[in-house]
């Protein structure tokens, strides 16, 4: 699979964060953690099985956390993207 080349990072953004948090059903469960201005619109998470939305779990100043919770196969073809930019999971690793 070829992916794109990212879009150019916001210098006021951070992430994404990419957090195992276990197995279940022969899938990995993972969360995705970005930083943004406060205010600003959340990313946008997808997978094949489509857009997952995001929750802020912390705002301090003029930043917001944002964690967003899904899963994928254990797949050497899994991915996600967050604003445009694919990241592949190898779940080997």
């Amino acid at each position: 699979m070829t992916y794109p080349a990212p879009p150019v990072p916001d210098p006021s953004a951070a992430g994404p964060f990419l957090y195992f948090q276990g197995t279940a059903g022969g899938r990995m469960q993972l969360s995705a953690l970005t930083v943004r201005p406060a205010g600003a619109a959340p990313p946008v998470v997808e997978t094949a099985e489509g857009r997952h939305p995001g929750r802020v779990v912390l705002a301090c100043d003029d930043r917001q956390a944002v964690r967003h919770a899904f899963d994928l196969p254990r797949s050497r073809d899994a991915w996600y993207r967050v604003d445009g930019a694919t990241y592949p999971v190898d779940p080997a690793v």
